[in-house]
């Protein structure tokens, strides 16, 4: 029956994601030894698996902070906020992004905190016709924060690093970014067995279970896998339009040419966020 479930988690990849599959690097995905030792199950949950978006949102928010923020700290960078039941950025977070940050801010994790709001539910949509559930995505986030919270020793264990973003690829599901890690404050490569650790500090985002992080290591280098759209930096055409049905950008990309199922639109700033547009004009 696992070995039934190995095939199937490739094969569900292909499915829902078409395009954004092909050139998947499968030498990254577990072998049959590995999900033979999974207890989940491939059938049960495919490396791929994107229901109700929030494995795509949360492994974005991995994304974003290790680009962003230039670390995996949620501890010090995040907080969970009990009034509004959403995961939002602490006050010790835009003046590390005004440091870090390509743009000198938390513009795109701010984005994607902000797919929380029940005005995003149903307009956000990913490969596969996959839309938007935020009230599953706070769910899951918030399960995240209290696993992230309930770490204990094999969190606070793990060296303070930085992560300075190298390149982006194409990954067993989309898009693969990698980092290379540093021991904070220094340019020493961490160990790889330091490395390996910092998969802990993504618990806030759904690790172990939120399969399409796909944490890896290479080279001495560590990488996420998002879906293309909700991070800066990846774009995907065909001819002169955006391939993405909703899209990320700190500048305006009003009126920008963008194609969903081969028909060619324009994407409009959402109503829940100025920095996330969507292929409907």
């Amino acid at each position: 029956m696992k070995r039934f479930g190995a095939i199937v988690t490739k094969t569900v990849c292909l499915g829902m994601l078409g395009v954004a599959c092909e050139g998947a690097d499968f030498e990254d995905m577990p072998s049959y030894e590995e999900e033979m030792a999974d207890e989940i199950g491939s059938i049960e949950q495919p490396l791929c698996e994107n229901k109700g978006g929030t494995n795509a949102v949360m492994t974005a928010i991995a994304v974003a902070a290790g680009r962003e923020l230039g670390r995996w700290l949620p501890a010090r960078d995040f907080q969970f906020n009990s009034s509004t039941s959403m995961l939002e950025l602490s006050v010790n977070a835009e003046p590390r992004c005004r440091t870090m940050s390509p743009t000198g801010s938390c513009t795109n994790l701010r984005a994607l905190l902000e797919l929380q709001k029940d005005a995003a539910t149903g307009k956000v949509t990913f490969p596969g016709g996959i839309v938007l559930d935020a009230k599953l995505l706070r769910t899951k986030l918030k399960e995240g924060w209290t696993s992230q919270s309930s770490c204990g020793s094999t969190c606070t264990s793990i060296p303070n690093s930085d992560l300075k973003y190298h390149h982006v690829e194409a990954g067993s599901c989309d898009k693969k970014f990698f980092f290379d890690p540093f021991y904070m404050g220094t340019t020493n490569r961490m160990s790889t067995a330091d490395t390996d650790k910092l998969k802990n500090n993504l618990r806030f985002v759904g690790y172990p279970t939120n399969k399409m992080l796909n944490f890896y290591l290479r080279d001495g280098q560590v990488s996420v896998d998002p879906t293309y759209g909700l991070n800066e930096g990846v774009t995907e055409t065909a001819g002169s339009c955006d391939i993405a049905a909703t899209k990320y950008s700190a500048t305006d990309i009003t009126g920008k040419c963008c194609t969903v199922s081969g028909v060619s639109k324009k994407y409009t700033r959402s109503p829940f966020s100025t920095a996330i547009y969507l292929c409907n004009g």
